[in-house]
């Protein structure tokens, strides 16, 4: 008896070590992952999207010049083809500032959390076609860095699911500081809602990572749902979190 009883505490300690470690693990992976995505922004817009620009630039010469010359069939084809060109580099470069602004938005480094939300909503909205709201304070929040850019990830993953899986028409978001303080943010629509089963399903990678984000800082992720009556997310983590010292990326 006294053997079953310290081989089950020893298999417990061993699960809880386990799971520590995959913990971590998977802190580490977010936070190279999410500095990756950082770095591959910041090249794409301040490399590449600047000699689009300047190419975009040089081909709008071009074709006021060839337009001056002296006019001919050959002229207007010339004028013609570089207007064409000049169209293609500027759908090229509108899709390299998308992908940049997916990897990192630039808005979320230089304005702030609550102008990221906002604008990650109307974004949503537009390219959705779901109607989007956002309720966020007039004046930016002053919350750290890692609880900034976990709140804008779950955001985005939130946003994600409801256009894949919701069938919704509205999504309502609202972000606020509560005493403490604690980062709260809260994304609710009003779609066919999520199956019990999907919830505790450890396959559903995209809740998953969501829960282990808002876990890394100490805070929770609730999600509430009901079958043809919507979907609430909501994220509650401190607004000075940061990824613990060990599981930072070297």
């Amino acid at each position: 008896m006294k053997r079953s009883i310290a081989e089950r505490k020893r298999v417990r300690l061993e699960l809880r070590v386990s799971q520590e470690n995959l913990r971590a693990l998977a802190a580490r992976l977010l936070v190279v992952r999410e500095e990756e995505r950082t770095f591959l922004a910041r090249e794409i817009h301040d490399v590449l999207a600047q000699d689009l620009t300047r190419l975009k630039i040089d081909l709008v010469w071009l074709q006021r010049r060839l337009a001056k010359t002296r006019p001919g069939l050959a002229a207007r084809r010339l004028v013609a083809r570089v207007a064409e060109m000049n169209q293609m580099a500027a759908r090229v470069l509108h899709s390299v500032q998308r992908i940049a602004t997916g990897l990192r938005p630039v808005v979320l480094d230089s304005l702030g959390l609550c102008a990221a939300v906002a604008w990650q909503a109307r974004d949503f909205q537009d390219h959705s076609k779901i109607q989007c709201r956002a309720s966020v304070p007039d004046d930016e929040l002053t919350v750290s860095r890692d609880a900034a850019t976990t709140a804008f990830r779950i955001l985005q993953e939130s946003l994600t699911n409801v256009q894949r899986h919701a069938h919704a028409t509205r999504v309502e978001v609202s972000l606020r500081l509560e005493a403490g303080p604690w980062l709260l943010l809260r994304v609710e629509d009003n779609g066919r809602g999520i199956r019990a089963q999907q919830l505790r399903d450890p396959r559903s990678i995209g809740l998953v990572g969501m829960r282990e984000r808002a876990l890394l800082l100490g805070g929770q992720l609730k999600i509430l749902s009901h079958s043809g009556a919507g979907t609430v997310i909501e994220m509650r983590v401190p607004a000075w979190a940061g990824v613990p010292a060990g599981k930072q990326a070297r």
